[in-house]
């Protein structure tokens, strides 16, 4: 999984009504050895993967009781172990309702004992399950709803756990493909709260806490697509912009 912009930056600075600085100049690369083996069947796919990343990059916490004092920085963590197994398919129901499923379920185990007091190991196994949903309305008329649900997952030496989301979207189909859609997400405003804790008994220490970046978004577009149609009536196939158009 690739580091985010935090994690990889030497220096940056965010000027906005709260100051953020923030550097980094210890971060090396990360390596990852992978073996994945897959079994394909129209559009069922079941897949097993094993990997280990070298160097993982990832928030180290330390305490400082004396000073009331906790801190996050971005470090390479010795190695991280995972076991996946994902599982996706379609199921139709009628003629009217589409469903797609994605299943995963991995087993995360992080190992760090060169960059704190005491040894940090601790495994955990997350369950991800997302849902898409497509209606045939009828009339040129669709709504899509989709979802996900997340268990705890382990993230460097923190437990985190994603609230999960909603989506819903509603379209309608003209002539020569044009596409009015309106949609709403994360219907609930929880996709953005996320719960993390760091535990270590062995040093005394446990800090907990959760953030909430959630945003309900309402959006309506007007797709028009330009060109020859003529040409694109004859090829008979669908775009990526038309597919992107869909999932709303």
């Amino acid at each position: 999984m690739r580091p985010s912009f935090f994690y990889l930056a030497g220096f940056s600075v965010l000027i906005d009504p709260t100051l953020l600085v923030s550097s980094n100049t210890r971060i090396r690369p990360s390596f990852t050895n992978s073996y994945r083996l897959a079994y394909n069947h129209g559009s069922f796919l079941i897949a097993v993967e094993i990997y280990r990343t070298v160097g993982n990059i990832a928030f180290y916490n330390t305490v400082d009781k004396e000073r009331n004092l906790q801190t996050s920085t971005p470090i390479n963590f010795d190695r991280m172990d995972g076991y996946l197994i994902n599982m996706s398919f379609p199921i139709k129901i009628g003629k009217i309702w589409d469903m797609n499923w994605n299943l995963d379920g991995a087993y995360k185990k992080v190992i760090d004992a060169s960059n704190r007091p005491l040894p940090f190991k601790k495994g955990v196994f997350t369950i991800t399950a997302q849902l898409a949903n497509v209606f045939d309305l009828g009339n040129s008329w669709t709504a899509n709803l989709d979802g996900r649900y997340m268990s705890p997952y382990i993230d460097g030496d923190q437990v985190k756990y994603l609230h999960p989301y909603i989506n819903l979207g509603v379209s309608k189909k003209f002539k020569n493909e044009r596409l009015l859609t309106f949609s709403v997400q994360d219907i609930t405003a929880t996709s953005g709260i996320r719960e993390w804790e760091y535990n270590q008994p062995e040093l005394g220490i446990r800090t907990f806490g959760d953030n909430d970046f959630s945003e309900r978004v309402f959006q309506l577009t007007f797709s028009i697509p330009f060109g020859n149609q003529k040409v694109k009536v004859k090829r008979n196939r669908e775009t990526g912009s038309q597919e992107e158009r869909n999932r709303m």
